[in-house]
């Protein structure tokens, strides 16, 4: 025993009362707890056939305010244990230190066995294996360590326990923690642990997998339609997550193992989080419609839930994570009421809103009455608020969704009803709509006519002319049919307009119109293409045909002389032409630059005559005549 331990029990012998007092104490105490005390405390039993031992009703329990018992004055002087009567140990919240005593005996024929203490949030843990009074084992747990330090990696404590068959030890467990103060204790045979791990963690996994998916999908729209309501539930989902990872012990095990402060603060954080999400979500799906007195209300509320955040970072876990649950369960009922009254007036979506927050109240009032001690811990009572914090995520989501049935119903009949004033507004205006319609379209088809119509020849126009051979060219292309453009240029025209005058040279345009249109048949083009020159387009002729139409035309103009307000003008054409089957790629300048080319080449053997072309497939032109 070392000097401080006799100095501590020194000053424990120095207080105690004289002896017939202190005897007096025993036998009344003795006489009190006559029904607990005299039942033996029966050793856990492990054997083969149990592939779990839950120890339950087989320990004794001892508190210590101070904090500073030690294994040592624990084993040797007499200590007032109590015997524990429920199945799992639960002191809530409590600053004391707990101890744990319970005997262990193996029946055999399994000797390796895992000791597990299911509660991944207690700050400090002591197990000591004492055989004869002398501690022959010992292992140091709790989350205030690093989790790399754990004999076996797991989200719960869990340590490897070897007893012998037939053998008998004494376990005394010593728990501190500012969270509070749950100890379900049980033994695994090694294997159906690691299955039944292996379990939780797919249903574990499906949990979290629901929420990120549930989270993911508000979160698009969000982003679609720009509604801040669906930002406060992605916040709150999330937030919803991290609580369940961080009391569960997963977010200690996977996200942050080496942080042991931050794993402290994280769990009160996320969780005044949460609240703060929670209270801006109701006041965006709901109390918005309500009154302003429920409205200040619930500003009261976000700014509370505000300012917890910022003292979850600021204060200790165990100084404020009692006043946060109370908070919580008020939070809880507070939206309830909110979505009770949402519902008696009638506001959407508002009876998932009260059915999804009732069953949070629920999952958060069995985990508050389970961590004061109230209730029993256990795998219902630990997995109520995940339970809850899932449905109500889900319902929720069929709120959300119903929300925007909602809206798209009355943006609906708001376009129904658009739809009728607007019916209702083109009947009255009907009559009047048509006939400014057939005004237009007659005055269209004028103006169309005159765009594409030369005023002094009564011909196409070159905008015409691009247009229709646009067209022609393609149908020629999608049949193979041959196209022959000819360009038609007056000779000597400017002499006629500079010795006789405009009117003169405008009688003559009017006249070789006229000759070149008697010439060609209704199917094909006749335009004028610019100043002096015209351009005729056959549809599917041969070489021969163009040929024999190019001559008439010739002929047409210098056989006969033209009467004009001056007298009689002698006049002749020079003509190129250009005749071929166009290709895909084939550009109606192709054949208007082949048929210039022509021209050209009329102009400089003497004008007067005829120059044709053959459009081959690469679009190159060959002379022919």
């Amino acid at each position: 025993m070392t000097n401080s331990n006799s100095k501590t029990l020194n000053s424990r012998q120095a207080c105690r009362p004289a002896p017939w007092l202190w005897i007096i104490f025993n036998l009344s105490f003795g006489f009190i707890l006559a029904g607990v005390a005299g039942k033996s405390v029966a050793a856990v039993l492990l054997n083969a056939e149990l592939k779990r031992v839950e120890v339950g009703q087989q320990v004794e329990v001892y508190e210590d305010a101070s904090g500073e018992l030690t294994i040592s004055e624990l084993t040797q002087y007499s200590i007032p244990w109590q015997i524990h009567t429920d199945n799992v140990v639960n002191k809530g919240y409590s600053d004391s230190a707990w101890w744990i005593r319970f005997q262990v005996y193996n029946a055999g024929p399994v000797t390796d066995w895992l000791l597990q203490i299911a509660y991944p949030v207690l700050d400090d843990i002591q197990i000591y294996e004492v055989v004869d009074g002398q501690v022959r084992n010992q292992w140091q747990l709790g989350d205030k360590y690093p989790f790399a330090e754990r004999n076996v990696e797991n989200r719960n404590f869990v340590v490897p326990f070897l007893l012998p068959e037939k053998a008998q030890v004494q376990l005394l467990i010593r728990v501190h923690s500012s969270s509070s103060i749950q100890v379900p204790i049980s033994f695994w045979q090694p294997l159906a642990f690691f299955e039944d791990d292996a379990r939780n963690s797919w249903f574990q996994g499906g949990f979290f997998g629901a929420l990120i998916i549930i989270a993911v999908y508000n979160l698009l729209l969000f982003l679609g339609l720009r509604d801040v309501v669906y930002l406060f539930y992605v916040g709150y989902v999330i937030c919803m997550a991290l609580f369940s990872a961080g009391i569960g012990g997963w977010a200690y095990q996977y996200l942050w193992p080496e942080e042991q402060l931050w794993n402290d603060r994280i769990l009160l954080f996320v969780l005044t989080l949460t609240l703060f999400f929670g209270m801006a979500f109701s006041a965006r799906f709901v109390v918005r419609f309500l009154s302003h007195r429920v409205n200040r209300l619930q500003s009261i509320a976000i700014a509370v839930s505000a300012v917890l955040v910022v003292l979850s970072l600021l204060i200790d876990y165990a100084q404020l994570i009692q006043w946060v649950v109370v908070f919580s369960v008020a939070v809880s009922a507070w939206a309830i009421f909110l979505g009770v009254v949402a519902w008696y007036r009638k506001i959407p979506a508002a009876r998932w809103y009260t059915l999804s927050w009732g069953i949070l109240a629920c999952g958060v009032l069995l985990l508050g009455l389970s961590k004061y001690g109230f209730l029993p811990s256990n795998r219902f009572t630990n997995s109520a608020i995940q339970i809850g914090i899932l449905l109500e995520v889900i319902l929720l989501s069929f709120a959300l969704a119903e929300r925007i049935a909602n809206e798209r119903a009355l943006r609906l009949r708001a376009q129904q009803r658009a739809l009728e004033i607007q019916r209702l507004a083109t009947l009255e205006l009907e009559t009047r709509v048509a006939d400014r319609t057939r005004e237009l379209q007659l005055a269209n088809e004028k103006l169309q006519t005159l765009s594409d119509t030369d005023q002094l020849t009564q011909l196409g126009n070159r905008r015409y002319l691009e247009h229709f051979m646009s067209r022609e060219i393609a149908r020629a292309v999608r049949y193979s049919r041959v196209m022959a453009v000819f360009l038609i240029d007056i000779d000597h025209f400017k002499t006629i307009n500079d010795e006789q005058g405009h009117l003169v040279g405008d009688d003559c345009l009017q006249e070789v119109a006229l000759r070149i249109s008697t010439v060609v048949r209704e199917t094909d083009l006749v335009a004028r293409y610019g100043g002096e020159e015209f351009c005729v387009v056959l549809l599917e002729p041969d070489s021969k045909r163009a040929c024999d139409v190019a001559e008439r035309i010739r002929r047409a103009i210098s056989d006969t002389a033209i009467n004009t307000r001056g007298g009689p003008v002698n006049l002749t054409v020079s003509i190129g032409c250009c005749v071929g089957i166009p290709q895909g790629d084939t550009p109606t300048q192709a054949y208007l630059e082949k048929a210039d080319t022509e021209l050209y080449h009329s102009k400089h053997q003497g004008r007067d005559c005829i120059h044709t072309a053959w459009l081959g497939a690469d679009n190159s032109a060959a002379s022919i005549t």
